[in-house]
Parts: C-alpha cells; structure tokens; sequence
C-alpha cells in the first residue's frame, strides 16, 4: 500500500518512524562480533588490502622467496606462500586474536618501530571478513602444523602435517558475509590491483624473489630474480622504454635526519599515468605532497598531460615519524616534512637539469636526392656572410605579451599606509657582519646569470610559479618564487639599515597570529611540544625583546604589548601577500639564529626575503592584480637591481631554458 501514496507521504511517514526511533533510543555497548567486523572492515577495504598486509608480513619474517597465487582478483582465493622463520607451534593459537603482535612490547615502542606490521589487526581483521587456513614450519621442527580460523578463533588444535619452512596462508571466500561490499568489486578490477602491489614490493625489494600468478594457470604474471638489481627489476615489470630513462636519486641530509635514494625517468619518458612507488622506512605509503611536488617539476620537462615514472625510498628516523595515523597504514607523518619536500623536490630537479642538454625525437631518414639538396644548401650558407632569420633578435617594448590575449591586469590596491625614507637621510653601516655578508654575496654570484637578468625581456606569465623571458634568442622559464626571494635578499643586504615602512591600519597580535598559524595545518605543531598558548607568548615576548633592533635595521615595529605595527618597505609598489604573515612571525621566533651578530642578519634576512618572495601557496588565483605586479613591478627590479644572482640559480632550475629560436627554426623548416 505505501508505493500507491504519493511521494511525499512515503517521505513523511519514513521521517516520523525515523523520529520515534530516535527519540525512544538508548545507548548500549555493541556486542564484540560488531565491533571486530568494523574493524575489519576499516583495515581491509578490498583484497589488495589484505594481500598488502600478507606480504609485509612474509618480509618481516625474513622471506628470500613470496609466491603469491589468487582467483577472482582475490576475493575467491588468496594464497601467499613464503620461506621466512614461520610460526611456533605454541603461538598459532594467538596469530588471528586481535591486537596480538611480536612486534611491540609497549606504546613507546612506536617510536622506533621498523617493521611493517605492529597493531596485530591484519590476521585478526582478515579471519574476521574471510575464511583463513594457516600452514606453517619453523626450520628446527621435523614437520609443519596447519589451523583453520574463523572470526579470530582457531577452529581446532594444530594439525601436523607435510610442508616447506615458512608459512603458507590460504584466504578464501572474502567478504562472505559482507555482501554488499563483495558485490561492489570487479574481479578483474581487484586482479589489476593486487598486481600493482606486488610489482611495488617487488622494485623496493630487489633482494627478494616474487612471483604472481592466477589459480590453475601454469604461467606467472610476475616472476623476479634474487640477485635481480632494482633496475632490472623495472625493466622486467615496466618495460625497457622506462629502465633505459632512469637517473639515480642519492642524497643524505643530517639536519632533517633523511636518506632518500631511487630513480626517476629524464625527460626523454613520458606516460598518461603517473607511476609514483614512494616508500617510507620500507613502507609503501602515498603522501600527497610529495606526488604534488613531482608533478610541478616535471611539468617544466613533459607535455601537458604527460606524466613520469618515480622510484623513491626514504629513511627517516624512526623516532621522528608516526605510522600510526591510518588504518590501512598507507599513510604516516613525519616532522620537517615541507622541508624534506622541498629538498627531494631540489635534487629531483637538479637531476634532471644535469641531463637536460640531451633529448630524444624520432628522426625520419632522408632519401638520397634530399640528402645531396641539403648538403649542397648547407655549403652556400656557409659561404655566405647573410645572418639568417633564425639567429635574428626580435625584441621590442611595443610587443604585446601573452596578458594581452587574455585580458588585462588590475593594478593592486592597498590601504597600507607607506612611509618611506629619502635618499638623503640614508646612513651609512659599518658593520663587519654586514660587510662580510655582501662580500659572499658578491662572491657566489655568476657573471652569466646577471647578464641574463639584466638583459631580458618580459615574455608572459604561466602562472604564479612561472613566468616566460627572452634573452638573445633564447626562450627561458623562470620559478617566480625563487627568483623573488634571491632579489629581496639582495636588496636587504644592499639597503641594510635604510628602509622605508609599511605600516598597517590597525595593530597586529603577535599572539593571535601565532595562535592562528599553529591551529593551521601547515603547522608542525604536536601536543608534546607543549600549549599551543605557551608557544605563542613566547614567541611573542622574544619579538618584544628584540623590537628595538628589529625596528633600527629592519624596520620591522614591534610595540610593548606585543603588536606588529609595520613591516619594511623593500620595493616601491610592491606589497607582501599579509595571508602568509602568522607563518612569518612563527618563523622569525625559530628559525632565526639571535645567538650571534652574523648569523642572526643572515638568518633574519633570509626569512624576510622568503616572507616577500611570490609563494604561490598563499596567492588566491582569482586575484589577477598579481600578475600586474609580477610583470611591472617584480621583473624590472630584476632587470635593475639584482647585481649578484648566485650560481645556484642555474644549478637548481630557478631558470631553466626551453628553446631557442635556431632550435624553432630548424622544427618549422620541415614542417
């Protein structure tokens, strides 16, 4: 009868059932089967879940060989069978009990966990959603025991029986009593994945034999070598188009307490797909930062849509990472990760900027009559004194730039009030520790660099990270941020003492900003580095502190009660992004070294300099009055007053060029 009432009646007599439910509900505690399918059900999201936590398993347990057999994408059968040390007799009665582990002793030994498994939920979560058959033997027992287990509970005693050292586990009928989730996979689908996971483990793991194949086929899908080396294990799973691309990944660094080695594809590969295996002490994870930052890079290299192929692992101190944050656990923290980042991001780059002279094109062989014609033209042009077309300079001021075509800029509006000071009133500084800072300065710079600088001419913006400049006849790519940076702290060193101030309308608390940027999640704040509110007077009492030489040098105004009242004025026109200004003031606090004279100008002029520079993190994309600034303001000054570019510049692709107009010439002449 309820399908013949119209709709709404149905809606409203569903509603008031639902109401009378929840009105007369109580709170009761569920019962342990509820709560352990739950679990269960968090952990293993689908079989390739399963699978996962089986292999780590079987390399925990010291494996040299992992044979892994599945049917319907695993949700029929899942097989993984091993050589590691097995499992005692007197334990098998606590391998699918939840929260049971020879991993952890205590919750301090997460701290230092380098194992893959250490909750004891895998086994427990599996036998909760499946049937699980364990086969095991240790290598000093004369024969191995199998147990059947359901829910958690063996089904009966150890059995003995004939088999192998190591341990084999049968899954099976995955999901049975979860039937909306089993009915939800494609088999096919879950085969696919399940190959991706074990082609992974089986590149991060080069020492370890791994083979893959379906049920009642003779043939494996994935057969690797002991002795195999990571890249001929990627030539065995991805293919020699990839391997033959590779470059080699190796860096250390003490002071963030990281080790990162791999290998990324030069720019000659390029795929549809990003192929990203990031593993973290060992463990194959995915973090969204890291995959952003390969992305960015190696859009300066690729086509558009086209993506690379990235091996990395990271050791990290154990006690500096937290794995436990996910239930899958393909997910960690770790601390100083934007800096970590960044830095794998810089030596990904710098690798490929090491072998960027050389690209690969597909040529089309000549006939022999095209053959003899360009030879006999090459020989007349070098005979003659015409400079050709393509060695032509082309600038102009009156050139439209690539704004033109979509539509114009709007100048910045700002109600800062700006007080600046004249030329006459500048003094003069005598200190050594200024001194001996643009001296280094002076030294670090490349000669090529400041000619290119100075000489060129404003092409376009790509976007806020990237603008397009000519220089001669070449085509060049330059990161904004950090060219910006580079020139700010020029200008710091260069006009030490002698600022203009920006001075805001209403005060700013030290305190609330800081406050405001710890609530944040770009902040790396944890409860075990104490209040949050502690944190933010302090910091907001040392600024105090050292107001009166922040405001003499720096011009940076700090009153008694711990408000910032102005910053300096480097550049006329120009005005920092205030969004990013609570993270500025958390660093000034910890990032500055106040202990002595040189390296606290060094330090402070740097985070000034990073605080000005164009971060595009914390420029809203809708505001077009950026690209006016960028284009009339940013890029003049460099053209005028960046006098000593580092060389580091052209060593970590701040400038990267993309062609040149002999190189164009030479595409469109055949065309």
């Amino acid at each position: 009868m309820r399908r013949n009432l119209p709709a709404i009646f149905q809606y409203l007599s569903v509603y008031r059932f639902h109401d009378q439910m929840m009105s007369h509900s109580r709170i009761v505690k569920l019962s342990e089967k509820v709560i352990n399918l739950i679990a269960a059900g968090e952990v293993v999201q689908r079989p390739g879940n399963a699978i996962k936590e089986l292999l780590e398993n079987s390399l925990d347990a010291g494996s040299t060989n992992i044979q892994v057999v599945v049917s319907g994408g695993g949700l029929k059968l899942a097989q993984i069978q091993d050589n590691g040390c097995g499992i005692g007799k007197e334990d098998l009665h606590l391998v699918c009990e939840r929260f049971a582990t020879s991993k952890l002793r205590s919750f301090d030994d997460l701290r230092n966990v380098s194992t893959y498994g250490f909750r004891g939920e895998a086994l427990s979560s599996i036998s909760h959603v499946a049937h699980v058959a364990i086969t095991t033997r240790r290598r000093e027992t004369p024969c191995a025991y199998r147990v059947e287990y359901r829910d958690g509970v063996p089904l009966a005693a150890p059995k003995a029986c004939a088999g192998n050292p190591g341990t084999q586990i049968v899954v099976s009928d995955m999901f049975y009593n979860m039937a909306t989730r089993k009915n939800a996979f494609k088999a096919s689908e879950e085969h696919n994945k399940v190959s991706e996971i074990i082609t992974k483990y089986a590149i991060h793991n080069s020492g370890v034999s791994f083979s893959f194949r379906k049920q009642n086929s003779a043939v494996s899908e994935i057969r690797t070598l002991n002795g195999a080396s990571v890249k001929e294990n990627v030539k065995l799973l991805y293919g020699s188009s990839v391997a033959k691309e590779l470059i080699g990944i190796d860096h250390s660094d003490d002071n963030l307490g990281f080790k990162c080695s791999g290998y990324v594809t030069n720019a000659n590969y390029s795929n549809k797909k990003l192929y990203l295996l990031l593993f973290i002490n060992n463990r194959l994870v995915d973090c969204s930062d890291i995959r952003r930052s390969v992305d960015t890079i190696y859009q300066q290299y690729l086509p558009k849509n086209s993506h690379p192929f990235v091996y990395l692992s990271l050791t990290i101190d154990p006690a500096n990472i937290d794995v436990n944050v996910h239930p899958t656990k393909n997910q960690v923290c770790f601390i100083n990760q934007d800096s970590i980042v960044e830095t794998i991001q810089s030596r990904i780059d710098a690798g490929l900027l090491s072998c960027g002279s050389s690209r690969s094109y597909l040529t089309q062989t000549l006939l022999p009559k095209a053959a003899d014609v360009s030879t006999s033209k090459a020989a007349k042009e070098a005979t003659s004194d015409i400079v050709r077309d393509c060695h032509k300079v082309r600038t102009d001021c009156k050139d439209k730039k690539l704004e033109a075509f979509f539509g114009d800029a709007d100048r910045p509006s700002c109600s800062i009030l700006v007080e600046g000071k004249q030329d006459s009133s500048r003094r003069e500084v005598k200190l050594t520790s200024v001194h001996q800072l643009r001296k280094e300065l002076q030294s670090s710079s490349q000669v090529s660099m400041r000619e290119l600088l100075s000489g060129h001419s404003f092409v376009g913006i790509v976007d806020f990270e990237s603008t397009l400049i000519q220089y001669t006849s070449g085509l060049y790519i330059a990161n904004n941020r950090s060219l910006s940076f580079h020139l700010f702290y020029e200008i710091i060193l260069r006009d030490f003492g002698n600022f203009g101030s920006l001075r805001f309308s209403e005060e700013a608390s030290i305190n609330k900003m800081c406050l405001l940027y710890l609530d944040s999640g770009l902040s790396t704040w944890t409860p075990e580095r104490g209040p949050k509110e502690s944190i933010a007077q302090s910091i907001a009492d040392l600024l105090v502190s050292k107001s009166e030489m922040l405001k003499d040098y720096f011009s940076i105004e700090v009153d008694s009660l711990g408000n910032l009242l102005g910053i300096p004025l480097l550049l006329p026109n120009y005005t920092p992004c205030l969004d990013s200004l609570p993270e500025f003031v958390v660093r000034l606090a910890l990032h500055v070294d106040w202990d002595t004279e040189k390296e606290c100008f060094y330090t402070l002029s740097r985070e000034i300099s990073r605080f000005y520079a164009i971060n595009p993190r914390y420029i809203d994309r809708e505001d077009s009055s950026w690209y006016w600034t960028i284009e009339h303001v940013v890029y003049p000054a460099l053209r005028s007053s960046c006098r000593c570019p580092p060389a580091t510049i052209s060593e970590d692709a701040s400038i990267l060029q993309l062609t040149s107009l002999p190189l164009l010439y030479k595409v469109f002449e055949r065309c």
